[in-house]
């Protein structure tokens, strides 16, 4: 019997300041990188989703969220998967 599975929507990579202007809403964000560094999400009129987030390596920060568009600002030297409906 196979494990079941759950669609949690559509994954983005981003190591670099980036948008998702497709985005109706966020599920959350995993970080793939050993280094240090912060991410902010706001939605297309620029209001806060987020506070500053600093994930560690191999973490995933849940966030259940709607907006109109995400831009996801990166500081230092990152790299997340951002999962987004």
């Amino acid at each position: 019997m196979s494990l079941p599975t759950a669609d949690l929507g559509n994954a983005t990579v981003l190591t670099a300041t980036g948008s998702i202007a497709q985005a109706k809403g966020i599920k959350g964000i995993l970080c793939s990188t050993t280094t240090s560094g912060t991410v902010v999400v706001t939605n297309t009129a620029g209001t806060a989703i987020t506070g500053t987030i600093t994930p560690s390596a191999g973490s995933y920060t849940p966030i259940n969220a709607n907006c109109e568009g995400l831009t996801i600002t990166i500081a230092n030297t990152i790299n997340i998967t951002v999962i987004w409906v």
